[in-house]
């Protein structure tokens, strides 16, 4: 293949080299299978939808999003399921605390979800959805010493008339 690709053009060749070494990890992990478990951390789990887990780099502190009863919004929404918001726990001693709201200017009456969170946890990009807008859209925030500050919009490159909800 290389023979057909520009040596100029880098963008195709990382895109390439890059699809190469997924495949190269795929056939490793699939001729060397591991055996492992996947287990609900139920400290943290209700019978209410949750997901998005995002770890800081010491696997110390996660912050997830929930339609949870409990949130910043009593109302729900016309599925019936309450709005979602994000939810943060300490792992403590090897066991994770009561998950709590997160408070500051994260959640809103509409929908908050956490989409990433920084190695050092001082760094977000939640996605929010206010019942108000016609849209939602991504918008990062950064932590100002214990509180979180302003949220700032994306520009509208990475905000568009679209519904994006993930940044990975």
């Amino acid at each position: 293949y290389r023979q057909f690709l520009d040596e100029k053009n880098l963008v195709d060749i990382r895109a390439i080299n890059r699809a190469l070494r997924i495949s190269e990890f795929a056939l490793e992990a699939y001729n060397n299978p591991n055996d492992f478990r996947i287990s609900p951390i139920n400290d943290l789990n209700t019978e209410f939808p949750e997901y998005r887990p995002k770890l800081n780099a010491e696997e110390n502190v996660m912050f997830f999003t929930s339609r949870r009863s409990g949130g910043s919004n009593a109302v729900k929404d016309e599925e019936g399921n309450y709005f979602e918001d994000i939810f943060m726990s300490v792992k403590e001693h090897d066991v994770w605390t009561d998950p709590i709201l997160v408070q500051d200017k994260i959640n809103s009456q509409g929908h908050d979800a956490c989409l990433y969170l920084s190695p050092d946890g001082e760094f977000m990009y939640i996605y929010r959805y206010d019942t108000g807008d016609e849209s939602g859209g991504i918008y990062q925030v950064q932590k100002e010493g214990n509180n979180w500050g302003e949220l700032v919009m994306l520009e509208s490159s990475i905000n568009s008339e679209a519904w994006e909800t993930d940044a990975s």
